[in-house]
């Protein structure tokens, strides 16, 4: 809700009630962390650069204040919904947790689960472990790559690329819960990407897992469940590429 509210006010220029709500949504889960770097060209969209005989380009000033401002209203926000919980208790606890997410849970996982089969045949042991440490890595890299070198200059461009980005770290996640995609399900809504709503019914499968002895995943289900994910995904990238250009 906060980050389509988000997305409404931005739409309207109201990028200082957008920053508020989008920190809202960070104080209610952490992911929507992961979209803030795409907001950089959109704030400094066709008037970041001034084409010149003589030079490339002239910086946009204006917007990019309004883009500091944005972030640091949303900082701001985010220490308003966060201070009433504040102790070194709770930082400690926190942070424990993010970094368990990584290398502690596993559950219908994609890439991650090939990495981890490679990983077994060099160690056999707790790989989680060690490709957990270094996901985040991945994703912010990957995240940083979508916000700087891709065209982000409007909004549904800028969708689109959340879309790609958080889709990217699910793909490489040690755990994605069915309730996940609804966040994929809703940027999808403002793009022409539908594999979104194909990985909604599939995902369904990684359940099978409560009926087994001690929950443990049948692979071949899991890997069932992503041959379909994956194929709509690249026929919507590749084949029907002409079409998202347009």
């Amino acid at each position: 809700f906060f980050v389509v509210l988000s997305f409404w006010w931005l739409q309207q220029d109201k990028w200082w009630l957008a920053a508020v709500a989008l920190a809202l949504s960070i104080s209610v889960k952490l992911i929507p962390l992961l979209l803030l770097p795409l907001f950089f060209w959109y704030f400094l969209r066709s008037k970041t650069l001034t084409p010149s005989p003589t030079h490339k380009g002239k910086w946009n000033t204006h917007g990019f204040l309004k883009l500091v401002g944005f972030y640091l209203m949303i900082l701001l926000a985010c220490v308003a919904c966060f201070a009433p919980f504040f102790s070194m208790t709770f930082v400690n606890n926190y942070a424990q947790t993010v970094g368990l997410w990584f290398t502690n849970f596993e559950f219908n996982g994609s890439l991650y689960y090939i990495a981890r089969e490679i990983g077994y045949t060099f160690r056999g042991y707790n790989e989680i472990k060690i490709i957990g440490q270094y996901t985040p890595f991945v994703v912010l890299g990957f995240v940083l790559g979508m916000a700087f070198f891709r065209n982000n200059r409007d909004l549904p461009k800028m969708f689109t690329g959340m879309l790609l980005c958080l889709s990217f770290y699910y793909f490489v996640s040690t755990t994605v819960h069915p309730w996940y995609l609804a966040s994929l399900l809703v940027l999808s809504l403002f793009t022409n990407y539908r594999f979104p709503l194909v990985w909604t019914v599939v995902i369904i499968l990684s359940y099978l897992a409560y009926g087994n002895e001690g929950n443990k995943e049948n692979l071949w289900i899991i890997g069932l469940e992503y041959v379909i994910v994956y194929s709509v995904f690249f026929w919507e990238v590749f084949k029907k590429k002409p079409l998202f250009l347009a």
